[in-house]
């Protein structure tokens, strides 16, 4: 270290006393004198952290420990020392409380105990200094352990999440072969259709879609499992019709049919997608709706549509046990099911990466004990942007 390090600012009133004490210690220290205590706190400020204040106590204007409380917001780690010729306990008392003195010398002081307390003063001085260094740097190593940790433990969720996936699209892979095969006789139905009523034509008709969602949504948990984007049959619809189409479907599942579900269409028009697929979204989304108001006693589901711009709002809203912050945040996560053996964890993932696939935002806002609504949003075609 260079004598600049060990700088002190001195400060009385009596320019005598000030030349005497630059003279005996400038030898050893870089001695700041200054006969003003208002002086004395704007040399403070423009010249920064100041190691070590000695100031007289009876001054003008302001007393010695009114500047020591001053000088700590603008050097907070100084090491200040009172210099006085009175024995007042009162002084000392407010120079420790209020100016939080490290010592005091008795004028005239003696040379030999400046000196003692000088070095005293600057050992604290730097010990502050190399406890707040310590301090820092143990701060930055702690929060690099937490990222470093962070990072591991989102390395090893994904290793488990794609561990999943793999077996989830092995598993999905010999299901697709089973399945297709399974579903080769329902294909007989075609030759039935000259034979049967119009309505017995529709459920045909309705039975192959079924087919088809049912092959699809084997492909897409294969395709999740690679990571690879799927390929969606986009085209103009009209969003009551698929809506209402997924209403029939889901009164086929006994949980839903318990429930009442409310139609409000604020918005007719068309929109841009694969119906095959937002189907499938519709009927998950209105299935997890009739679990969270299995338990009410006026289970109600209520699906809203609306124009907002250039994009169709969908609205799934039920009155259901609703969901706090903690699981609403988890719930996009993959393979995360509130649904306990029941749940795969990969419906809402699927729902969310369909709605994506078509340009489209999916959102959940949920109250516990008041009820959730899921919106997702599908752009407009053309033709319905000018109207």
């Amino acid at each position: 270290m260079t004598q600049e390090d060990y700088k002190v600012l001195y400060v009385d009133d009596e320019k005598v006393n000030l030349k005497i004490f630059e003279l005996t210690f400038k030898k050893d220290y870089h001695i700041i004198t200054c006969d003003d205590p208002q002086k004395a706190l704007t040399i403070l400020e423009e010249m920064g952290e100041m190691p070590v204040i000695i100031t007289d106590q009876r001054m003008p204007h302001m007393t010695g420990v009114d500047l020591l409380e001053k000088s700590i917001a603008i050097s907070p780690d100084s090491v200040r020392i009172l210099l006085t010729a009175y024995s007042d306990t009162g002084d000392l008392l407010n120079a420790i409380n209020k100016g939080k003195v490290f010592s005091y010398l008795v004028k005239p002081w003696e040379e030999v105990i400046v000196r003692t307390t000088l070095k005293e003063a600057f050992d604290k001085y730097f010990l502050i200094k190399e406890n707040k260094r310590l301090v820092s740097e143990l701060t930055e190593k702690v929060g690099e352990l937490e990222e470093t940790q962070q990072q591991l433990m989102e390395t090893q969720d994904k290793l488990i999440n794609q561990e999943k996936r793999v077996a989830i699209g092995n598993l999905a892979a010999g299901l697709s072969h089973e399945v297709k095969n399974q579903l080769i006789p329902i294909s007989l139905l075609e030759f039935l259709r000259d034979e049967v009523s119009e309505d017995g034509i529709i459920i045909i008709n309705q039975i192959n879609e079924s087919c088809n969602r049912i092959v699809d949504l084997i492909d897409e948990i294969r395709a999740i499992s690679k990571g690879e984007e799927p390929n969606y049959s986009i085209q103009s619809m009209a969003v009551t019709k698929v809506i209402e189409e997924s209403v029939y479907l889901s009164r086929l599942d006994p949980d839903v049919k318990p429930v009442h579900i409310t139609l409000d269409h604020q918005y007719r028009g068309s929109v841009m997608m694969d119906k095959d697929k937002i189907i499938q979204v519709m009927l998950n989304l209105i299935r997890n709706a009739a679990h969270a108001v299995s338990k009410s006693d006026d289970p109600q589901i209520t699906l809203k549509t609306e124009r907002n711009g250039s994009f169709a709002l969908l609205h799934i809203m039920d009155n259901g046990i609703g969901m706090g912050k903690d699981m609403l945040m988890k719930i996009w996560e993959p393979f995360f099911t509130t649904k306990g053996e029941n749940g795969t964890g990969i419906g809402l993932d699927i729902v969310r990466r369909i709605v994506e696939g078509h340009k489209g935002t999916i959102t959940c806002l949920s109250q516990p004990n008041k009820g959730t609504v899921f919106t997702f949003t599908l752009p407009l075609p053309n033709n319905e942007l000018t109207r």
